[in-house]
């Protein structure tokens, strides 16, 4: 729990400072995960996920950052927490990637992650590409030193219906206990259905219907790959 109460006002404050740049957008999902219907080895997991969410670009490069929560009865049953600060030196496409990853999972497995590299990003009216490989140094293990691939997507149709984005890392495990487990792959594909893009609804319903695939691998159990659709709604402030 001293976990818990550390991190969580730091990642708040972070997301909210960002939220005073210009092109902010900062959103708020629910989802219901029905991977626990489709898979046996995963019957124990909870089925609701929120997730805060903050993206934003300013001169100097670009912001992101989420929580993921999960939720159990009595306690918290997961926590995913991520922070990325994007920082451009010249008017290019290439900016110095730096970031925080933590992790805790049934109130004991605690994983602490900074990394750096360079990003990439490429974006025009409807669709926005960011690429970064970095270094990753994992806190308390014994071979700390990783490499990670962050790739991350959006894109929006010409009358603003709908919106696909997401993400995708793979990085390697070097120091995990179980060998099996030397690399971890995870991808959120997202598709959303814009309510307020409908004649007759209003816009400052920011609402928005939709799914996400949680692709996973070496994640949850080692060796073991599993796609868990949701149903979500998001809305975005």
């Amino acid at each position: 729990m001293t976990l818990l109460k550390k991190l969580l006002p730091a990642l708040a404050s972070a997301l909210l400072l960002t939220t005073l740049t210009a092109t902010a957008q900062t959103t708020a999902e629910i989802h219901y995960d029905f991977g626990r219907h489709i898979y046996n080895d995963l019957s124990g997991e909870k089925p609701i996920l929120i997730k805060l969410g903050h993206l934003s670009y300013d001169k100097w490069g670009r912001n992101y950052g989420y929580i993921r929560l999960n939720p159990a009865s009595e306690r918290l049953y997961d926590l995913d927490a991520r922070l990325q600060r994007d920082i451009k030196f010249v008017d290019a496409p290439l900016a110095l990637r730096l970031e925080y990853h933590g992790a805790m999972r049934y109130m004991a497995d605690r994983t602490h992650a900074i990394s750096s590299g360079i990003s990439y990003r490429f974006h025009n009216e409807y669709v926005d590409l960011t690429v970064a490989p970095s270094y990753r140094y994992d806190f308390g293990y014994e071979k700390p030193h990783n490499f990670q691939l962050w790739g991350d997507a959006a894109w929006t149709s010409w009358n603003r219906v709908w919106t696909i984005r997401g993400f995708a890392v793979l990085r390697t495990n070097l120091g995990a206990d179980e060998a099996r487990r030397r690399v971890i792959f995870r991808a959120e594909p997202q598709v959303w259905c814009n309510v307020n893009q409908f004649v007759g609804v209003p816009d400052e319903l920011n609402l928005s219907i939709g799914t996400e695939l949680r692709m996973e691998y070496n994640t949850l159990l080692p060796e073991a790959f599993h796609v868990r659709p949701t149903v979500a709604a998001k809305w975005t402030f």
